[in-house]
């Protein structure tokens, strides 16, 4: 917009299908759907190169469920290097966190934040 980036898109492509990895829009144009504006240019062209699909990744956020109303699962791959720092994070991550992340959550929710 007159020079100025105000969306982006970071998308991979692979065997004739497109994986939306990162979408993003300066908020102060967030009136004018400016990541929308790209996603549509993006699948508008995805349809003239007769690609096969377009994924979303990631959670069924409100805004993809509206060019969709289909969904699928993915599954996260976490790869550790068998030393003390990885060991150690994913210890943290996988033990550490989830125990401590309901208090965390009921915390906020008590002190008025919304979680």
């Amino acid at each position: 917009m007159g020079g100025k980036r105000i969306s982006f898109s970071y998308i991979l492509c692979s065997d004739r299908k497109l994986y939306g990895v990162k979408i993003g829009y300066d908020p102060k144009y967030h009136t004018y759907s400016p990541g929308n504006m790209l996603l549509n240019l993006v699948l508008q062209d995805a349809c003239a190169s007769h690609l096969l699909e377009y994924d979303f990744l990631g959670v069924d956020d409100e805004w993809k469920l509206d060019w969709t109303k289909c969904s699928r699962g993915h599954r996260w791959l976490f790869l550790f290097r068998n030393r003390f720092r990885p060991r150690l994070l994913h210890y943290l991550k996988f033990n550490v966190v989830p125990t401590i992340k309901p208090q965390l959550g009921r915390l906020c929710t008590s002190l008025g934040y919304r979680v």
